[in-house]
């Protein structure tokens, strides 16, 4: 039986980076899953243009139980479509610190 966990999710719906500027890309739909307890990544959904490339962090970061702190302290190379993970972290934190 699978044990139950707390999460939040923080999305980007429309959200255009500056990649997406260059390359006339909308980003059509990003979300993210945090655990409660761990303050972890837990799950994602992408939906655009390159897509694989947010998931891939993503995935490891799921993979390696990466706390949230870690991940939006990361430094995302100019011009990528993974510079929308930055907004979507920041809520997800800010939801996770609410009461």
């Amino acid at each position: 039986m699978g044990q139950l966990v707390e999460v939040v999710v923080a999305t980007c719906v429309g959200t255009t980076t500056s990649r997406a500027i260059t390359e006339i890309a909308i980003v059509r739909s990003h979300a993210l899953t945090a655990s409660k307890r761990t303050c972890a990544l837990a799950g994602t959904l992408a939906l655009g243009p390159e897509a694989g490339e947010w998931l891939q962090e993503a995935k490891l970061a799921i993979s390696a139980h990466v706390p949230l702190d870690v991940l939006r302290d990361t430094i995302q190379p100019f011009l990528t479509f993974s510079e929308i993970y930055a907004d979507a972290l920041k809520a997800l934190r800010t939801e996770i610190a609410a009461p």
